[in-house]
């Protein structure tokens, strides 16, 4: 994925809420930025689908992958992002079922 910031942000409202996987719900781009990076881990994201639901929200569903010192760690991912305008207003991060 594009990892350019302010390109990324361009599609998000100032006042964003992020809720990650594993933290506490964080707002604004730099708060976000830095869950995004993690600590400092390296960690890649493989995209595979991307949906409208009907109820007005976009889900995608994708692959982590964290390098940790014991080896590399997978998670699937479930985003939910609600949309104000033509901008997202809340991503919600789950753990999709195996």
């Amino acid at each position: 994925l594009d990892n350019d910031r302010d390109r990324i942000f361009s599609f998000f409202s100032d006042d964003t809420v992020f809720e990650p996987l594993t933290s506490a719900p964080v707002v604004g781009h730099a708060a976000i930025w830095g869950a995004l990076q993690g600590d400092g881990e390296t960690i890649e994201r493989q995209l595979h689908r991307v949906t409208a639901a009907g109820d007005g929200c976009v889900r995608a569903e994708r692959t982590e992958r964290h390098l940790r010192n014991d080896g590399w760690r997978e998670v699937q991912v479930t985003s939910t992002f609600a949309v104000r305008g033509c901008k997202i207003a809340r991503w919600h991060d789950a753990q999709s079922a195996e």
